[in-house]
């Protein structure tokens, strides 16, 4: 099984770039999230198939869900290692919180990164 990783690096801190934005302006304006909450699974899924989308190397299904998994963990654990931290300094947030979002963020990276690498390396392929 192969890694593109520089590719996985690059898809990530896009997509943290984006959930960056997009956890700023919710911790900014928080009725935002009633509105719009449904936009921060959707980061995942699309960072996984861009992921995918950008390798050069022809993916099987099980890269493209593992390479996607990968992309999806960078991407949550660095949007939210940052949200977290916003939320920490400006606002009554610990230590406990910060690392527990970041854990958490990462495994629910990883497993909607999953799932858009594997659904788009399946339609790719096609």
């Amino acid at each position: 099984m192969r890694l593109d990783t520089d590719t996985a690096i690059k898809a990530g801190l896009i997509g943290a770039a984006a959930g960056l934005v997009f956890g700023i302006l919710v911790s900014v304006v928080p009725f935002l999230v009633c509105l719009f909450g449904w936009i921060g699974p959707l980061i995942g899924l699309a960072t996984g198939a861009l992921y995918v989308h950008l390798t050069v190397i022809k993916e099987s299904v099980t890269e493209g869900a593992v390479g996607g998994a990968v992309t999806g963990a960078i991407a949550s654990a660095v949007s939210g290692l940052v949200t977290n931290l916003f939320s920490v300094i400006l606002r009554d947030g610990t230590v406990g919180t910060l690392v527990v979002g970041v854990l958490l963020g990462a495994l629910g990276g990883a497993i909607l990164g999953g799932l858009g690498g594997l659904i788009y390396a399946a339609i790719k392929k096609e």
